[in-house]
């Protein structure tokens, strides 16, 4: 058999393979969103997260540290007429709105650098107006959460290469007064380590 006998292969690839490639891309989006919800810190080390899937992760890891304090997750990005409420949860002494903060940080370890200031941190984010809108979503749904709910913050913190993990957390911000920032000493640390990995 000659060469100009044989029978052209086509270079294109068969219909099932482009298919699988074709599926495999369009669910791309489906699997970060599974493995973000499945295991958010291995996610954060892992995949090269974007900032709307830094903060969701910070979301997941700030209902789970809550979840193993005491409290039940009432709620996830619950969507009100005052805005998207990050988490609701109900403890026993009653419901909270609460707010999470996430970001990296450059050292989790000093709090100051080393002119004595106070390095920036994720919850320096959450201002007067977060607050005055959480204080009236507060207010709105007094009767659907079968109580004034008290109003948390909780920051989320990664180190440079998402290994290490800070949360803190600020319960009832709400019962300072109008508004004051959060001190930075004042919250309640949650988790704080290196976890383990490549």
């Amino acid at each position: 058999m000659s060469r100009g006998d044989r029978p052209k292969r086509s270079k294109r690839r068969p219909v099932a393979w482009r298919a699988a490639s074709e599926i495999a891309r369009a669910s791309n989006s489906w699997a970060r969103t599974y493995h973000l919800r499945l295991a958010p810190h291995h996610f954060l080390r892992r995949m090269k997260p974007s900032s709307s899937e830094l903060g969701l992760a910070g979301e997941y890891l700030a209902a789970r540290a809550l979840v193993r304090r005491g409290a039940r997750l009432r709620a996830r990005r619950l969507k009100t007429a005052w805005g998207e409420l990050d988490l609701c949860m109900d403890w026993d002494s009653g419901p909270a709105l609460v707010e999470v903060k996430s970001g990296r940080v450059a050292d989790l370890e000093h709090d100051l650098d080393l002119r004595g200031r106070t390095r920036w941190r994720p919850a320096d984010r959450f201002g007067r107006r977060q607050f005055e809108r959480l204080r009236a979503a507060a207010t709105g749904l007094e009767k659907v959460l079968n109580g004034t709910p008290r109003i948390d913050l909780v920051e989320v913190a990664l180190g440079p290469d998402f290994k290490q993990l800070r949360i803190t957390w600020w319960p009832q911000i709400d019962a300072q007064g109008p508004w004051a920032a959060p001190q930075l000493n004042a919250g309640v640390r949650i988790h704080s380590g290196l976890r383990a990995g490549r």
